[in-house]
Parts: C-alpha cells; structure tokens; sequence
C-alpha cells in the first residue's frame, strides 16, 4: 500500500454537539502517531496517558507487557493503519487521559493513491473547539459550558477557563500545527 493515504474521522463520543475532526493521513502512519495527530487536531498537550482498543485488543505507549483487564496488550508504535485496513477495520476507539476519560470513535474512509504521502497529514474538517486540558471530564465539560453561557451560579469554572469558547474551530491553525508532525513508519 505504498503511496496511499487514508480519510479518518475521530470525534469525541458522549459530546453533544458533536466535536469531531476529518484528517488524511498515510497507510503507514503508525498509532502512536495517530495518537500525535489527535492531540494536536483536539488542541491537547500530549500529557497523559492513552490507549486505544481495536478488536478487543488495546494499542498503548507503556508497559504492553502487562496484562490489562485480561486482556492483549500491544506497543502502539509497533503498528500502523495499514495493518488494520488489511483485516477489514473500519472502526476502533481511542481513549485521552483515563481520569477525564475523553473516548472517541476512529473510522476509517476510503483508502486512495496519492504522488507524495510525504505532504499528509492535512485536516480536511471539523467542528467545535476540544475540551480544555484537564478540564475534569463530561461533567466538568459542561458546567464550563453552562458557565460561559452566563450561568452565575457556576462563575467559579471561568477562573481559568474563560477565554475558552468552545464553538471555536480554527482549522487553519490546526493545519498548520499537523504539518509539524512527522509520520514515523
């Protein structure tokens, strides 16, 4: 699959309205570069802990050795896109800082050629702002919310939080910032 890139909506799951990224990356980009790509496309700092889950299976950057949960645990960076597009996956989750617990579902769109794969990642869409770093949560998530609608009774949330807006989207930005980024195979 030289040459080839591949469309991949992540969108945060349990967010109403739904905050969602469109990127086209290479076949080879490797998971732990997924996980790069997810972090600067949701405005994150890269911190904490991840993991994803594909088949039951989980994909993670520490400690793969040991068993989670009982069950299969794999070094993220030991695989990439293409090894799942091969077996017919189209779907898998990813999960951000496991105390937030911000999950997202990855689908996988069409697979096509392209001259130069060297030139990707490129953010094609998206929607709303990512969750603050840290922010506590769903629950957290949307008091801030609340409060930035102008809710006093929850005011305290705007401390440090208040010149977020989380309708804002910045795709130029955003573009900008993935070009930064290696795809390591």
């Amino acid at each position: 699959m030289k040459n080839k890139v591949v469309g991949m909506r992540v969108e945060l799951r349990d967010i109403k309205p739904k905050i969602w990224r469109r990127v086209i990356v290479p076949v080879s980009t490797r998971l732990d570069t997924v996980h790069e790509i997810i972090q600067v496309a949701f405005g994150w700092w890269n911190y904490h802990m991840w993991g994803f889950v594909i088949e039951g299976d989980d994909y993670v950057y520490l400690e793969p050795e040991r068993a989670w949960w009982g069950r299969r645990v794999y070094e993220a960076s030991d695989f990439n896109l293409e090894s799942f597009i091969r077996r017919g996956i189209k779907r898998f989750r990813y999960t951000y800082d496991y105390g937030d617990t911000w999950e997202h579902e990855i689908i996988l769109g069409v697979v096509r050629e392209v001259e130069n794969p060297a030139a990707y990642p490129v953010l094609v869409g998206g929607a709303r702002c990512g969750p603050p770093e840290d922010i506590g949560g769903l629950y957290s998530y949307y008091r801030l919310c609340d409060a930035l609608r102008g809710n006093e009774e929850l005011e305290e949330h705007l401390q440090w939080c208040a010149d977020y807006d989380p309708e804002e989207f910045d795709a130029e930005i955003m573009s900008a910032k993935l070009k930064r980024i290696t795809i390591r195979i």
